[in-house]
């Protein structure tokens, strides 16, 4: 669902509880799976702030509406937010403190996955800019339990401000993770943040066969998720305790997150004063 601002919505620059702002970007921001609204289904999500009903009709259309009745104003859905698996996609959903800029910057912060997260990666090429799109590739290895290690090439699109999508390939391209971290605002720096992993199937060529590889990947793709529940919950304790530098002090071992920033800058278009990404000192 797409969001958009006048100049009185969203664009203050001030603080809340000693934590600065940033204001809700322009751009298309999840408010779920498809799979999650069967017909009839009505489900309410948070976005930008306010209540957005969702709902899917008995003939199968899919559509978003304000909550309230223009009748008397009634509220037209409720729903809830949890753990959800549907087909072969698993997936958590955890709400937090924080931005969806901030969320998105972690695909290009390199020193945060090396400290938290016991990744070493390094960039196979310089970023690419897609104008509402950024693309990055790195190559290196992760420690899963100490003396193991895996060596994994990951392809990353930022999606505009509403989140990531990666594909990773590991055990020497024998198996092959699609992952998606999605940020979706629901109020002033809080953001719902929705981690999904999907397994790539190979082709085949008989329906049996098909069906059995469908069953394992559902199974696998939830254990990974299960086994990246850990790395969420530390991303989020960073998030919820994190202040956004608007002149943070970079150094060359920190990624792209400079060249981020500023391509950031268009999806707040209403913002007069634009934050100085350049670093103000080198380390």
């Amino acid at each position: 669902m797409r969001t958009r601002r006048s100049r009185a919505e969203g664009v203050s620059l001030g603080y809340e509880e000693g934590r600065q702002l940033l204001p809700y970007p322009d751009g298309w921001f999840a408010v779920g799976f498809s799979s999650e609204w069967k017909p009839g289904t009505i489900r309410t999500r948070r976005l930008a702030g306010e209540d957005v009903v969702v709902s899917r009709t008995a003939r199968g259309d899919l559509g978003v509406t304000r909550p309230h009745c223009p009748h008397l104003g009634a509220h037209l859905g409720v729903g809830k937010l949890g753990i959800e698996m549907q087909g072969p996609l698993a997936w958590r959903v955890v709400e937090s403190a924080t931005h969806p800029q901030e969320v998105c910057e972690n695909a290009v912060d390199a020193q945060h996955l090396k400290e938290l997260h016991r990744m070493t990666l390094a960039p196979k090429a310089p970023a690419r800019i897609d104008d509402p799109l950024f693309h990055i590739g790195c190559k290196g290895s992760r420690k899963f339990i100490p003396m193991i290690q895996t060596r994994q090439e990951a392809d990353i699109t930022i999606l505009g401000l509403s989140g990531m999508y990666a594909s990773i390939s590991t055990l020497g391209g024998r198996l092959k993770i699609l992952f998606w971290m999605l940020a979706t605002p629901t109020g002033p720096w809080r953001t719902q943040v929705t981690m999904a992993m999907r397994l790539h199937l190979p082709e085949a060529s008989q329906i049996a066969r098909w069906r059995l590889m469908q069953s394992l990947a559902k199974v696998l793709a939830r254990l990974l998720v299960q086994a990246a529940i850990p790395d969420l919950y530390d991303d989020t304790l960073m998030w919820n305790h994190k202040r956004h530098l608007p002149h943070p002090g970079l150094n060359a071992k920190d990624g792209p997150i400079g060249e981020f920033r500023r391509w950031a800058r268009q999806f707040y278009p209403l913002v007069d004063e634009r934050e100085d990404t350049e670093p103000q000192k080198q380390f």
